[in-house]
């Protein structure tokens, strides 16, 4: 029984974790095909901050989310070694929505709404 009671936190604790983090979108791989459907979405998100050895991402980062009329979301992260981003996209119309602070470790510490003009 103790057994048991210690795997359902370790479960809820994972679970706790992966809700607060931020998502962000994957980028498109060189390996990924274009079918013709897809639109893609690109540029260079860069953010200068110390490097942390323990963290899962690295470092600190932020990011932004742009939300489609399909009610699709979208979360690009700013790299700092590698921030040149391509991510593949439902075509659409989409505007920002809101600006992501996460720790190195991907947990979100902080969402802003972006203004809307």
């Amino acid at each position: 029984m103790h057994n048991n009671s210690i795997q359902a936190s370790l479960v809820v604790l994972a679970g706790l974790v992966l809700a607060s983090c931020a998502g962000y979108t994957t980028r498109v791989s060189t390996d990924d095909a274009p079918t013709g459907k897809e639109a893609y979405l690109y540029g260079r998100f860069y953010i200068d901050v110390p490097k942390v050895s323990l963290g899962l991402g690295g470092h600190q980062s932020m990011g932004f989310s742009i939300k489609c009329q399909d009610d699709l979301t979208y979360v690009i992260r700013f790299y700092q070694d590698d921030p040149l981003h391509v991510i593949k996209v439902v075509p659409s119309t989409c505007s920002l929505t809101e600006f992501v602070y996460t720790d190195a470790d991907g947990v979100v510490k902080s969402r802003k709404p972006a203004r809307k003009a």
